[in-house]
């Protein structure tokens, strides 16, 4: 309705007014200005209920938004709130597992320390704590094998020198035999030959 009363209100100055004076026809233009002012308030009434209803909406507005405002502000600091129970909960569990595996890595550490190469961490954690804990896992398994294969050495070079020290044993043990054999044998010649000189020696006489 304000759109078609615009139109009008042109439309009655362009023809009747502008129009009139165009053809030098000033009473008739004059006539037609009463028409077109009329025209005018019309639409300008029309123009003033726009506005006094748009300030009304936005008066409406505001006010709703005010109200809103305690509501608004009651659900950001609860929804504040919520974070920062998540934020608390996560940090809670975040730093309870770093703890956990810092103190199964020292009691690893430990353990390697004092000679128990069994055991391990056994941890499925995927950050650099976990990485970190499953390094400690495989150098202790390097650890062991090393371990192992010295120990396996040692009892291959033990097994070795108590062969040795058997077949030592066995060539003294012969050696003494044979110098026994040695002397029994020279204490045989010595009598003999002191027998043949004693016989010698009676027969001369």
């Amino acid at each position: 309705a304000q759109h078609e009363a615009a139109q009008a209100f042109m439309a009655s100055a362009e023809q009747g007014v502008v129009g009139a004076l165009m053809r030098g026809d000033a009473a008739a233009a004059r006539q037609n200005l009463s028409a077109a002012h009329a025209l005018y308030m019309r639409h300008r009434e029309g123009v003033d209920r726009t506005v006094a209803s748009g300030n009304a909406f936005a008066s409406t507005t505001m006010a709703d938004i005010e109200s809103l405002a305690p509501r608004v502000k009651a659900i950001l600091f609860g929804s504040t709130l919520v974070l920062l129970s998540i934020a608390g909960v996560l940090y809670f569990r975040v730093s309870r597992r770093v703890l956990q595996q810092a103190s199964e890595g020292a009691l690893l550490a430990r353990a390697v320390a004092d000679g128990q190469l069994q055991r391990r961490t056994h941890t499925s954690s995927g950050d650099e704590l976990g990485q970190l804990m499953g390094d400690l896992d495989r150098m202790t398994d390097n650890l062991a094998n090393m371990v192992g294969q010295i120990r396996g050495q040692a009892a291959g070079i033990a097994s070795s020198a108590e062969q040795i020290k058997h077949g030592n044993q066995d060539l003294h043990d012969r050696t003494s035999q044979a110098a026994q054999g040695v002397s029994a044998t020279l204490e045989a010649v010595t009598s003999m030959a002191s027998t043949l000189e004693q016989a010698s020696r009676t027969a001369d006489e």
